[in-house]
């Protein structure tokens, strides 16, 4: 008959008992973490979540095609990712549009070495531009992330920055570290590192 540990839960004679990262990853998914093709991820995202009802503001795509892998849960990641996007097109004033985009970030990055904790090395970029013109956005209408999002990019060794611009509107940035490469793929139709409207 199993053993019962001193929580309660059953545990069979001679099997180790997990450690805390060990139990926590079995329940974050981390196990589910694989080198996944970031621009496929980011274009099904926009394709589902790329305007708001009545099909304003538009949502714009330039993904670079040399994108480098990143090392994450895919369903977990979509969900960021569609949490930044949605909440980024929520503030938008009425005839504003999206900009999203994706690059590959050097070792040395100026914005990663201002970043407190950030791990020196190569990142996957992800801006999110508000395209508003004539005003800076306010701070109001900066993409707001659920805390579980932002644990989960924090776990993954990523971080946001947040920047507003002087002629209008507004830039937050995704970074996460770059995995092992792998030839990356562009979702069909996307093209070369091109724009495209949905």
């Amino acid at each position: 008959m199993p053993r019962r540990t001193p929580t309660g839960s059953a545990r069979r004679p001679g099997e180790r008992r997990k450690t805390g990262g060990e139990a926590a990853n079995s329940g974050t998914g981390t196990g589910r973490h694989r080198a996944i093709d970031f621009n496929a991820l980011v274009w099904r995202t926009i394709t589902r979540t790329g305007s708001r009802p009545g099909g304003s503001p538009m949502c714009a795509a330039n993904l670079d095609p040399a994108l480098a892998p990143v090392r994450v849960d895919p369903d977990q990641m979509e969900r960021v990712v569609r949490d930044l996007i949605a909440s980024a097109l929520e503030a938008l004033p009425a005839g504003a549009s999206l900009l999203v985009e994706t690059s590959n970030i050097p070792s040395g990055d100026a914005d990663v070495r201002r970043q407190d904790g950030a791990e020196a090395g190569p990142y996957v970029g992800l801006a999110v531009h508000d395209m508003r013109q004539g005003e800076p956005a306010p701070a109001s209408a900066h993409p707001s992330l659920p805390r579980v999002s932002r644990a989960l990019i924090r776990q993954l060794g990523g971080f946001l920055r947040t920047e507003t611009h002087a002629d209008g509107g507004s830039s937050v940035r995704l970074y996460l570290p770059q995995a092992a490469r792998v030839r990356p793929s562009l979702p069909s139709g996307t093209g070369e590192a091109s724009e495209e409207m949905i």
